[in-house]
């Protein structure tokens, strides 16, 4: 059940959902709400829900170029461990898009062309232990390592450090 601009009825209403059947549904949107009832992504003012989606390396890619940006910093990589308790116990990352049936790898100019798009998702292995004390690149799982050199690779910006949890301290220096 959706409930719309009633932040207060949304998180009653999910409340009473099973995290583990929506994870286990071979609906991504109802993935992606078992995933935001975990991970707590509701404004931080509004306490309105935020839509979680897959990974998307192309707009990754198109936002670091459009910004100047040089370093970057991925924050709730704890969170990720939570794909592993999915029917196929896989991370689906945008690797590309389909724009009128021709495979492209940018954000098309004009929005309507954007919404023609259809993504090219891969799914990646994932890790299902337990990151947050983890303090050292070194010791992360090889499926998380992978996935940063993957973030580099397609954003052609260096990832710096990863947030392994909500405090202060649950930060990883690369």
């Amino acid at each position: 059940e959706q409930v719309n601009g009633d932040s207060k009825n949304t998180k009653l209403t999910e409340a009473k959902l099973s995290v583990s059947e929506l994870l286990s549904s071979d609906d991504p949107f109802a993935v992606g709400i078992g995933l935001r009832i975990v991970s707590g992504e509701y404004g931080a003012t509004t306490k309105r829900p935020r839509r979680v989606g897959s990974f998307d390396l192309v707009l990754l890619s198109y936002a670091v170029k459009m910004n100047g940006v040089d370093e970057l910093v991925i924050t709730k990589c704890d969170m990720l461990r939570e794909y592993s308790k999915t029917n196929d116990k896989k991370m689906p990352i945008v690797t590309g898009y389909e724009l009128d049936s021709q495979k492209i790898d940018y954000v098309p100019g004009a929005t309507n062309a954007f919404y023609r798009v259809t993504p090219h998702i891969k799914k990646s292995n994932i890790f299902s232990e337990d990151v947050s004390a983890v303090r050292s690149f070194d010791k992360l799982p090889d499926s998380l390592k992978t996935f940063v050199r993957e973030v580099e690779k397609a954003s052609g910006c260096k990832v710096i450090g990863l947030g392994v949890g909500p405090k202060r301290d649950q930060y990883i220096v690369i």
